[in-house]
Order: structure tokens, then C-alpha cells, then sequence
């Protein structure tokens, strides 16, 4: 029996597809066995990775620890974390510890991407991560532990009642993605779950393929973190569509979340927004709608004709609030402030470039 050079599994005379990973085989016959660097090099092109979307988590999961460790296949610690990361964004915790511990081996270790995931995993029960974390923080610890909010009353109303509804779909993102490979970048942002349990932020609070992305719920709703997975990142529209992963993922389509308003609010109603200005943690920010359909012009977003501009003074940090009306409906999106602006002049990204974005995900 013969062997594929990708996955080590082993496949019939006459067979053109390794029947475990996909890997071409006629491929096989075209590179020299004795020459390792094009071994290699062939290998990446052919990685499993292009077939991990039909694999099987944990089949992918023991294939990456092949490829990490060099059993049964070529070592390629680069491949096996490729492999961790992705599965980690679908929420496997072995993977977010084995993601972890590569990075904090690494020459200069990435402390501030391992701490994130391991810190999901512990908090989703990984016990090995919450042994790691604990062992990390006596260490480093780069977050300073979220502050309990004291319980609210029970017997507001208005605008605070209004305010405590939408919480509980809003949530703070932070995203980790490489500046250089000796350094990383954090991007704080604000977010917010619509119907059908989407996750709704800016794509330069996302960033470009980004390392890490988690988000968090005001404390006294959940005080865990959690992974989301990007499916789309419109740079046009600076619009970025999550979505959480797992057993959360169901726990939050479930829920009643917000719902977005696609037509234009008019001059001087009242809308707020909930950010993480300067990323000091959830804030809310009130005010009124200053032009439903400002053209400006300058042409950023780029595929963006014109904006809801508020009186909202927003900071870094408030990218990705939603921008929401007396009903709770979503008007849009805080996106960003003029270049010049002193304050009290933000512009939002309305819902129907939102809708577009969703209507091509199907």
C-alpha cells in the first residue's frame, strides 16, 4: 500500500485522491522524494487546509498534532498552527491551548494573543488552559480583570430601562492581529447581535486577518469571554459580520436580540450608543440626529454614498456601537469622526449597507 504525503494515510494502486484528506496523489508522482525542500514546499501547497472545511473537528485537530510533532507525515509547525487557528475560531478548546502554548514558545513570545485564548477556553472549561492561565498570570498579566458593575435597581424606567434591554446584545471586541512578526496590535471596538445571532462591528475593528477576535458582555450579564468567527469583512462599507461559535452560538440565536431600522431617522431624534471609548468598558453616549443624509466629501467608506451624523462625542474605542433609536431599533453603525473635528460631530454607517452585507450571505 501506498502512502499520501500529506496526511501519512495509506491508499490503493490506481487511487487519484487520498481518501483522508482530499490531497491529490497524481501530485505525489511529480515531486522528486529524494529532494525534502520540494517535498515541502509541495505539501504547503497541497495543505489540508484547503479541504478543513468538510473535515471532521477532531480529525483535523489529531492531524494538526501530526503535522506539529512530525508523526506519521512532514513536521511543519507552521501548517499545525494554521490548523489550531482555524480550529480554534470554530471554538475547540484543545486547539486554543495548543495555539497558546505555540505562541509563548515562540522566540519572542505573543503574550497578549495566548492569554486571550486561553482565557476562552478556560472560561468555556478547558482545565489544562485554566492551569496554564493561572501559571501565566503569576507571570503577565496585560488585562486589568473587569470591574463588577453593582446591580441596578429594579424599579427604573425611561431611558435606563431602554438602556438595560439592549445590553444584553452589545458586546465589547477586542482583535489581535500581527503588525510585524515581533509585534502585535489590539483593537478595541464595540459590537452588537442582531436576529439571527450576527455580530455586527467595523471591519477596521476587526482587522486584517486577525489573530485573535473575543468578545465580552457587561459583567453583571456574563463575565466570560468568547471567540467569534469572522464571516465576512467588507472594507467598502467598513462593515464586519461574527458570529460566536459553538454551544454559544445556539444559546445566542435563541435570544431576542436587536433588530435593524433600514430606513433614514429625521432631524433631531434622539438616539444613543453603547462603546468602549479608549477602552475603559462599556459606556453609553446620548444625543440627537444632527443630518439623516450627510453626503460628504470625502469618500471614506469608500462604497458608502452618505451618513447619519449625530452630536455623539465618540473616542477610539466606540467603533462598531450601535447607533440605536427610542425603540431599540438599529439605525446604523458608529463608524467615525471627521479628520478635523473637535468633538460632537460623528458619522454612522445606516442599516441598509448593513442589510446588504447580510443579503450576501446567503
Amino acid at each position: 500500500m501506498n502512502k499520501c504525503k500529506v496526511c501519512g494515510g495509506e491508499y490503493a494502486p490506481g487511487e487519484t485522491i487520498c481518501p483522508y484528506c482530499g490531497h491529490s496523489l497524481l501530485e505525489d508522482e511529480k515531486v522528486n522524494s529524494n529532494t525534502s525542500s520540494i517535498s515541502t514546499e509541495k505539501s504547503k501547497d497541497t495543505s489540508v487546509l484547503k479541504y478543513s472545511e468538510f473535515m471532521d473537528t477532531e480529525a483535523l485537530y489529531q492531524f494538526g498534532l501530526c503535522k506539529l510533532d512530525g508523526v506519521g507525515t512532514d513536521k511543519n509547525e507552521q501548517e499545525a498552527f494554521d490548523i489550531f487557528q482555524k480550529l480554534a475560531f470554530r471554538g475547540h478548546f484543545d486547539s486554543m491551548y495548543k495555539l497558546a502554548e505555540m505562541l509563548l514558545a515562540q522566540e519572542e513570545p505573543d503574550y497578549e494573543t495566548a492569554y486571550m485564548w486561553l482565557k476562552i477556553a478556560a472560561d468555556g472549561g478547558h482545565e489544562q488552559s485554566r492551569i496554564r492561565l493561572k501559571v501565566l498570570n503569576n507571570k503577565f498579566s496585560p488585562y486589568v480583570g473587569k470591574s463588577k458593575t453593582a446591580e441596578l435597581p429594579t424599579n427604573i424606567g425611561g431611558f435606563e430601562s431602554l438602556v438595560d434591554s439592549a445590553l444584553q446584545s452589545i458586546v465589547l471586541i477586542k482583535s489581535i492581529y500581527k503588525r510585524s512578526k515581533k509585534s502585535s496590535i489590539i483593537n478595541n471596538g464595540a459590537g452588537f447581535i442582531i436576529e439571527g445571532g450576527y455580530v455586527i462591528t467595523n471591519a477596521h475593528v476587526v482587522g486584517d486577518a486577525p489573530e485573535c477576535v473575543t468578545a465580552c458582555f457587561e459583567s453583571k450579564i456574563d463575565d466570560k469571554d468568547y471567540v467569534l468567527l469572522p464571516l465576512v469583512v467588507r472594507k467598502d462599507f467598513d462593515i464586519a459580520v461574527l458570529k460566536f461559535t459553538g454551544l454559544m452560538a445556539d444559546k445566542i440565536e435563541a435570544k431576542d436580540n436587536l433588530t435593524l431600522r433600514a430606513t433614514l431617522p429625521f432631524y433631531g431624534e434622539e438616539v444613543y450608543t453603547v462603546g468602549n471609548p479608549l477602552g475603559i468598558g462599556f459606556s453609553v453616549s446620548k444625543g440627537i440626529v444632527s443630518c439623516p443624509d450627510r453626503v460628504l466629501g470625502q469618500k471614506y467608506p469608500q462604497g458608502v454614498d452618505s451618513v447619519i451624523q449625530v452630536d455623539i462625542t465618540v473616542n477610539h474605542g466606540n467603533s462598531g456601537g450601535a447607533l440605536l433609536d427610542s425603540q431599540n431599533n438599529v439605525l446604523g453603525m458608529v463608524t467615525f469622526i471627521p479628520g478635523n473635528s473637535a468633538g460632537g460631530i460623528t458619522m454612522c454607517v445606516p442599516s441598509k449597507y448593513i442589510v446588504e452585507v447580510l443579503n450576501s450571505l446567503s
